[in-house]
């Protein structure tokens, strides 16, 4: 996770996985996953000013925000 301070407010970056590869080398020393990021605002009261996802899932490409912001 990573923490953006803008003063009044501050941004959290996330990254959350959302399912593996379907088609992976036979040997590799790691998983592949497809993951989300996930963009939260917040004003310094700890009110949320907005949530946008981006999904890289090659059958959900779209951006789905809520509040205002994005």
């Amino acid at each position: 996770m990573s923490y953006i301070d803008y003063g009044d407010k501050y941004l959290l970056v996330s990254y959350h996985p959302t399912g593996e590869y379907e088609k992976q080398p036979a040997y590799i020393s790691s998983i592949w996953q497809y993951s989300e990021t996930v963009y939260s605002m917040y004003d310094r009261s700890g009110k949320l000013l907005f949530r946008a996802s981006v999904d890289s899932s090659p059958d959900y490409d779209a951006i789905v925000s809520s509040g205002n912001g994005l």
